[in-house]
């Protein structure tokens, strides 16, 4: 019997064949026929998949399509004698994938060091030693090309003692910037640049993943908006008493919202908070998902931006959630309907709701049940559909019915659900 993926290989579409081709449950059988598909960016997607098996990387070897090369030469494990058929290459393209394959050998990069057009490629590569790399990061800092420093600032896995103190020293916003990225600091250089006197620079480090205390210490006093900002959303703070005192920041009112929404503060501290006459304030602290349950009743007496808040938080009672599914305003119940509390049966109730938005939400739901799923997938609304193509409980039968849907963008996301962008609430609850 056909699965759905089978039929899909053969779809009509090239977008849905390509989507399919970055599907990670495909079999042997369906990539060495994807790999001989009339279209290069199928053949192209085909050929940047990790660890193909030999045979389709040779018959690939032959395609005639530099971008299906291109993706071949930088992902696969190629012999050194099929490497070195590219080294002579007039296209940059073909040159730079080269110098990006981790499986290159020390014969190559030797024939290739010296090329100025891939040294930013090379230098990246996990198959160069140390000291190659600090010869490759050397030639970057050297050239005038300031895109390329910030690439090192920010990808450099370890940087050496002297390029760091060049790019310190320097002291460029833009470089220091893409330093402050770097995830392989270690607590004395992220410390120096904590000091910055860039406000771009310090908030990046502010948003860095477990600050230390020492860091959110020296960050508490900061006259900037932007790097207080940045700390306040920061959930993964050493020192997590300090988003109390950032909401008491009250000349910045986003960095106030933002501290009462972090899941690290302890909103217990502050029980005047509730007596706020600002619905924004009221909002963030009733989508926080460590809100005392107690304080719940009081909040829902405080409007329907304040209930919206509640349906979207994820740990509001069921109870709750019941009450809310039936407001009367719509955009009360989309917020049920995208709760990962929600039950089979709430979401079963939504699934009719007159709203599309409403019934896209609940389509997205990872909680909704198969029957609820196979109901919505003929549902008349474009986005609904997608939402059911993307959803991993979906059954096969649902998914071989939505290979005939007529809008190639639902068979899209059904050849490879990971390309459904789920709906994420940011700012505003």
């Amino acid at each position: 019997m056909k699965t759905f993926i089978d039929i899909l290989a053969k779809d009509k579409s090239a977008e849905v064949r390509a989507s399919l081709a970055e599907n990670d449950e495909l079999s042997e059988e369906l990539l060495t026929i994807l790999a001989e598909d009339k279209h290069k960016i199928v053949r192209g997607i085909v050929a940047s998949r990790p660890d193909l098996p030999k045979y389709i990387v040779d018959k690939l070897l032959d395609d005639k399509e530099e971008s299906v090369l291109e993706k071949l030469i930088e992902k696969q494990k190629l012999s050194e004698a099929q490497l070195e058929l590219f080294i002579q290459s007039k296209s940059l393209s073909i040159k730079r994938s080269l110098a990006s394959n981790p499986y290159i050998t020390k014969k190559i990069i030797e024939k290739i060091i010296d090329d100025n057009h891939v040294v930013n490629y090379l230098v990246f590569n996990p198959s160069i030693s140390k000291d190659i790399q600090t010869i490759l990061a050397d030639r970057i800092i050297s050239s005038e090309y300031e895109f390329m420093h910030e690439e090192l600032a920010e990808k450099l896995v370890s940087i050496p003692k002297h390029i760091w103190k060049k790019f310190i020293d320097e002291n460029n916003e833009n470089v220091c910037r893409s330093l402050a990225s770097n995830p392989n600091l270690n607590e004395t250089e992220i410390e120096i640049l904590a000091k910055n006197k860039s406000d771009s620079v310090r908030s990046r480090i502010a948003s860095r993943k477990n600050l230390s205390k020492k860091i959110c210490k020296l960050f508490s006093t900061d006259s900037s908006e932007d790097v207080l900002y940045e700390l306040a959303k920061n959930t993964s703070l050493e020192d997590s008493s300090i988003l109390i005192s950032l909401a008491k920041r009250t000349e910045f009112p986003y960095v106030v919202t933002m501290s009462l929404r972090n899941p690290q503060i302890d909103l217990v501290k502050i029980p005047s908070i509730l007596d706020s006459k600002d619905e924004d304030v009221l909002c963030h602290v009733a989508i926080n998902p460590s809100i005392p349950l107690k304080w719940i009743n009081s909040l829902l007496l405080k409007g329907d931006f304040v209930k919206r808040a509640i349906g979207r938080n994820p740990t509001t009672p069921i109870k709750t959630l019941l009450e809310l599914s039936c407001h009367q305003d719509a955009n009360v119940r989309t917020t049920v309907a995208s709760n990962i509390n929600s039950t089979s049966d709430l979401l079963e109730k939504l699934s009719d709701d007159p709203n599309e938005s409403v019934r896209f939400l609940v389509a997205c739901n990872q909680n909704c049940p198969m029957n609820v799923l196979d109901h919505l997938s003929t549902d008349e609304d474009l986005l609904v559909r997608q939402a059911v193509a993307g959803n991993l409980n979906t059954s096969d039968s649902t998914r071989i019915k939505l290979t005939k849907d007529k809008n190639k963008d639902v068979r899209i996301i059904l050849a490879n659900p990971k390309r459904f962008e789920f709906p994420i609430f940011v700012d505003n609850p």
